[in-house]
């Protein structure tokens, strides 16, 4: 491996020195494999799901809170 200075300041020592390229797509693999990111380096968009809340929700609401 040659010694890229733009990655020698890099904390962990297996990724130190690697040239930019190489850095880039391994940390791009390990953010996909943690859920960070798709396989493009892209960030996971966020997904909202949202249902009309139910009658035993709601009464467990007014339960808690005491309110609507």
């Amino acid at each position: 491996m040659a010694d890229d200075p733009r990655t020698m300041d890099i904390i962990n020592p297996e990724l130190r020195g690697m040239p930019q390229e190489d850095y880039r797509e391994e940390l791009n693999i390990r953010s996909h494999r943690a859920g960070y990111t798709t396989r493009d380096g892209k960030p996971i968009p966020l997904k909202i799901m949202s249902r009309p809340s139910t009658d035993m929700y709601r009464k467990n609401w007014e339960k808690i809170f005491g309110h609507d």
